[in-house]
């Protein structure tokens, strides 16, 4: 599934045991806790990026945009930059992985430019309730709960994977096997939030559950011998045990909990939300062979939607 991820590991190989975050527009806020360097790599794949800015304006996808953003030209999205190859970012300090390539894509169809901002993972929901953000590309699994505050229109399916020090010397070949041992995971994450706390309830012996306020952070638990295995999304799983295999590594066969992954934008109105337009927007870069262009060149085909799908945990 990562063949292309492989032929550019070599340059990737730094942001693995990262703890840094590049601030990359004029309105980012506070990096992540704990962040004292830079996350940036020397080249990335630049297909699906290609593929997105070459996105023309759809006028059936732009009838459905708030009057408010169409007036302005902009549409305001913030994400958290620690997730590669989902959301990180280059050399330069701009935002780049699937997500970001996704966006750029909707968003041209759209007619819009996007005006980026970033906050660590946790805080993301919040920004969007609060309506100081328009929209969020950040791998946010659509579920129940996060439906109670926000709207989500879905445009991948994901599910969660462990990740175990090269050779597994914990052992872990089962989810049962996460009983007892000290687990690391993101702050916010689905995985934080229900997968874990759900596992924990079925042991004899509790999980330690280890809340890290970056992916990065929990990647470096585990590689320093702090945690004995993380659990996050299998894409994601899959990219770090490929770019350290020395480090890491994926067990395989276990996909906890298979989800969609949605855009998450503030609930409003009628004629106000965004949803019904990036779910047109989605659709158009489906149908016109954008949005596969983008799976390909970050070797996640298997993640692909046939349609998005606004509100719906299915």
């Amino acid at each position: 599934m990562n063949k292309s991820l492989t032929k550019v590991a070599a340059v990737f190989g730094a942001i693995a045991l990262s703890v840094g975050v590049v601030s990359c527009t004029s309105n980012t806020e506070e990096p992540p806790a704990g962040s004292d360097g830079e996350s940036s790599v020397d080249e990335i794949p630049t297909a699906g990026r290609d593929a997105a800015e070459a996105v023309e304006v759809n006028a059936d996808v732009e009838a459905l945009v708030p009057q408010a953003l169409l007036d302005t030209g902009k549409i305001r999205i913030v994400t958290d930059p620690t997730y590669a190859p989902m959301d990180f970012t280059d050399e330069n300090g701009d935002i780049v992985g699937l997500d970001s390539d996704i966006a750029i894509a909707a968003v041209n169809a759209m007619g819009l430019e996007i005006e980026w901002s970033t906050v660590t993972f946790d805080g993301i929901l919040a920004g969007i309730e609060a309506d100081r953000y328009d929209a969020t590309f950040s791998s946010f699994s659509v579920t129940d709960e996060r439906l109670e505050a926000v709207d989500m229109v879905s445009y991948f399916s994901s599910g969660s994977a462990i990740m175990v020090a090269s050779g597994n010397p914990s052992e872990i070949a089962s989810e049962s096997d996460l009983c007892g041992k000290s687990i690391a995971v993101q702050s916010g994450t689905t995985q934080a939030l229900e997968i874990l706390p759900a596992i924990d309830e079925t042991c004899d012996e509790p999980i330690d559950l280890m809340i890290m306020p970056a992916q990065d952070n929990a990647n470096q638990a585990l590689a320093s011998g702090r945690a004995d295995a993380v659990v996050a999304d299998n894409a994601l799983i899959s990219y770090y045990a490929q770019l350290q295999p020395d480090a890491f590594e994926f067990i395989d066969g276990i996909l906890l909990d298979p989800a969609p992954i949605g855009v998450a934008v503030p609930q409003k109105p009628e004629g106000e939300t965004l949803t019904l337009a990036f779910e047109a927007a989605f659709q158009s870069i489906i149908d016109d062979g954008t949005y596969a262009k983008i799976f390909e060149a970050w070797e996640l085909q298997d993640s692909m939607l046939d349609a998005p799908a606004i509100n719906s945990t299915e």
